[in-house]
């Protein structure tokens, strides 16, 4: 008797990005000239390396006697302050 392996195509509903010519990509020269001023992003790149460690925060305090359920605020806050550290060195 002959072993049979049947196959059976699922869709799982992904559906395969398509990228056009005149997409933005990060990175891309050919396409970061003529979105910069459109989508308000800044032409200077801060930190080429992606090493933001020496900008972390030193905590992050949320509260002490109760919960504030306000953890997305704070995170937001990180972010900010990172900037500051890193750009104006405050």
């Amino acid at each position: 008797m002959e072993n049979k392996i049947t196959t059976i195509e699922i869709n799982d509903g992904f559906i395969e990005p398509k990228v056009l010519p005149e997409d933005y990509v990060y990175g891309e020269e050919r396409s970061i000239e003529n979105k910069l001023g459109s989508l308000g992003i800044a032409d200077e790149i801060i930190r080429p390396d992606g090493q933001w460690d020496a900008g972390l925060p030193g905590g992050e305090v949320q509260s002490k006697l109760f919960e504030s359920f306000n953890c997305t605020s704070f995170n937001s806050l990180n972010q900010l302050e990172i900037m500051m550290k890193v750009i104006y060195n405050l």
